[in-house]
């Protein structure tokens, strides 16, 4: 009884189902055992996933991490992008200045910058360095994913998550910027359970 107990509650902890499922039938030696593990470990995460998430996740938030789930929150349809986008973008030109480039990464949070055509206001630095040009379409992604302002949360969300983005840029219908999404932006609506009662909470600012 010992051992199911404590199978029962390391999975209850980690969540880790299959991978569990594997280490116990490995320590046991026996096949004959595998089954029953099997139904343990399944009950054990489903009835811990009604009541809170896993340890990591918890360490990961606590940490600060823009940590997103593989699903989007609950009742988030109702969020739309232009309501968690990070305004205003600072753009750059494809040929841009060094000096222009390195304020940019210096004194930016989210360290993307959508690369656009048109004019720059000139920053008025000096130096030889500094004045020189650098090309940044050898850096830039030339096909990149964007949405709309009207675009619910949800759908970014999974745009985000299943690309493996961490910024989405946010066009209006005449394609120019109005915002950034990262996934600091969305990791501030999170996911509460408790007692089987759940819902949608925005956190304070995650730091990226």
């Amino acid at each position: 009884m010992a051992f199911w107990g404590s199978v029962a509650v390391l999975n209850g902890i980690v969540r880790y189902y299959l991978a569990l499922t594997a280490v116990f039938v490995e320590s046991t030696d026996t096949l004959i055992l595998g089954f029953p593990i099997m139904i343990i470990l399944f009950v054990s995460k489903w009835v811990g996933d009604k009541f809170t998430i896993n340890i990591y996740t918890e360490h990961l938030k606590h940490q600060g991490l823009p940590l997103l789930p593989e699903e989007p929150p609950v009742f988030c349809d109702g969020i739309l992008a232009k309501e968690v986008m990070s305004t205003p973008v600072l753009c750059l030109h494809r040929k841009e200045r060094v000096a222009n480039v390195y304020t940019a990464l210096t004194n930016t949070r989210h360290k993307v910058f959508p690369i656009v055509d048109g004019y720059l206001d000139d920053w008025d630095l000096t130096g030889s360095e500094l004045g020189m040009t650098i090309d940044c379409e050898h850096f830039m992604m030339k096909h990149p994913f964007f949405v709309t302002p009207d675009h619910p949360i949800s759908k970014v969300y999974r745009l985000i998550t299943g690309a493996g983005l961490r910024h989405i840029v946010v066009l209006d219908h005449d394609f120019q910027v109005r915002g950034i999404v990262s996934r600091c932006d969305l990791a501030r609506y999170q996911e509460w359970h408790f007692w089987g009662n759940y819902g949608l909470h925005k956190v304070p600012a995650i730091s990226s």
